[in-house]
């Protein structure tokens, strides 16, 4: 079956066109998001470099962080670049290519994901110490809840605004509600 998927109760539907993309020769790619313009950015474990595929173009060198890993990737409301690493975790802005920053360390060894919010904000999901970070437009940031599992793997904003967190060891799934109440789904 080309060009059909099956959904999670097992009817079938329409799949999103495939197209192939000669990615960089790397070990892995860790890390993927793609911008408005169709331009996508690849995040390498073990390098800890960014590629930028732009649109019928040769992969090109983007970035090159100084950790090993780039774990995860994201785009703000501007279209800026950011990217979190391991070890040694951190979290850059990107304004060019070779052009990056330390934009907020949390002093945590992971993070696994990036999630933008309205205002220039950015939630971190953070490994060693299982927390989300809440950083403002300066790079400024405050734990907004920690938690007894390790590693906090994964974001998801609900649309009644509540904040989803996924996490390791027990995979537990915590909701942070607009009151700031965190509970465990």
């Amino acid at each position: 079956f080309s060009g059909v998927a099956s959904g999670v109760e097992g009817p079938l539907f329409l799949a999103a066109r495939e197209e192939k993309k000669e990615g960089p020769a790397e070990e892995f790619y860790l890390s993927l998001v793609e911008a408005r313009d169709g331009t996508l950015y690849l995040g390498t474990g073990h390098g800890g470099k960014i590629y930028r595929l732009a649109k019928d173009a040769v992969p090109e060198l983007y970035f090159q962080a100084p950790e090993m890993d780039v774990t995860c990737l994201a785009l703000d409301e501007q279209g800026l670049l950011y990217a979190g690493t391991s070890p040694n975790g951190r979290i850059y802005k990107i304004t060019a290519k070779n052009k990056g920053e330390t934009f907020f360390n949390p002093d945590e060894k992971y993070i696994w994901d990036l999630l933008p919010g309205p205002g220039g904000k950015m939630l971190a999901a953070v490994g060693e110490g299982g927390a989300v970070y809440e950083i403002n437009s300066q790079g400024e940031g405050r734990a907004l809840f920690k938690v007894s599992q390790a590693h906090i793997l994964c974001l998801a904003r609900q649309a009644n605004g509540d904040l989803l967190a996924g996490s390791s060891g027990n995979g537990l799934l915590y909701r942070l509600n607009s009151a700031g109440k965190v509970s465990v789904l």
